[in-house]
């Protein structure tokens, strides 16, 4: 527990990341590795490998986007850092580990940024303003990147379900009586996601997806016991990479994670190149 105490203290982050939770979150991750690493190193190759999959048929390049980089364990960082001239790594928070070893790279770069473009004007926001808030940004289709030419390959890191949680949480906690509102809000801002990704499609740049499909909790017994599918997040992916989708199982907290002998599993989605071929409007 101090460890992490003095690990939240030590990460340099915006405020808007430490009042929504999100160094605590960066921080938890890392450490839930360290436990169950062994239980984990299967996704983690499988993530790897189809990133670089999705490089196999695209020459040397200028310029990668990674949205949703963290702590990198996904990530074939030095493969990516071999294959482009420059390479973007987004997030809202970047641990010191990670910012240590990216002197290595000279050409590789930290962006600290909300994907979203919103949680920024909701952490200033005051409760009274939430409603309008969530109006608001669920119409928000972020623009960032979008218009940088250099950029020839983009991804989005098992990014997509985690986008409204930071949000939600904050809401429910000072306006629960608009927890009702929440998941269609979480579905459109899912859907923009998505959509700022088709932005970068239409522009010539070639797209990898990692995202969940389905969250499974698990009893001490290891039965089902909650499905929460998120199909319908996804259903904007209508190109023909959707038909050769890959998907595996991530053990993201193995029994002995969570309280009551429970376990969460997720089902795991990635597919690239012509995402949005059909991507309805």
């Amino acid at each position: 527990m101090l460890r992490e105490w003095l690990a939240c203290a030590l990460t340099p982050a915006p405020q808007t990341a430490r009042t929504l939770g999100l160094v605590r979150e960066s921080i938890a991750l890392e450490a839930r590795y360290r436990r169950v690493r062994r239980a984990w190193a299967e996704h983690l190759a499988q993530s790897r490998r189809f990133l670089l999959d999705s490089l196999a048929t695209l020459p040397r390049g200028d310029t990668a986007l990674v949205m949703g980089s963290g702590p990198l364990l996904d990530i074939p960082i030095e493969d990516i850092a071999r294959r482009f001239d420059r390479v973007l790594l987004v997030d809202l928070v970047h641990p010191p580990r990670i910012r240590r070893a990216l002197k290595r790279w000279p050409h590789l770069q930290a962006i600290t940024h909300d994907i979203t473009e919103s949680l920024d004007s909701l952490a200033h926001a005051p409760s009274a303003a939430f409603e309008e808030w969530l109006t608001r940004s669920a119409r928000h289709v972020p623009q960032r990147f979008v218009n940088d030419g250099r950029i020839q390959w983009v991804a989005s890191v098992n990014l997509l379900s985690q986008l409204p949680l930071p949000a939600m949480a904050h809401i429910a906690r000072q306006r629960p009586e608009l927890s009702p509102r929440l998941e269609d809000w979480a579905l459109s801002l899912m859907h923009n996601h998505l959509h700022y990704l088709a932005a970068f499609e239409a522009r010539g740049a070639h797209v990898a997806l990692l995202a969940d499909r389905l969250r499974l909790t698990l009893d001490r017994e290891g039965h089902p016991l909650i499905e929460e599918p998120l199909d319908a997040a996804l259903a904007p992916v209508t190109g023909p990479a959707r038909a050769s989708a890959r998907e595996w199982d991530w053990p993201v907290a193995p029994k002995g994670e969570l309280p009551e002998g429970l376990s969460q599993h997720h089902r795991v989605f990635a597919c690239h190149g012509g995402l949005f071929h059909a991507c309805p409007d």
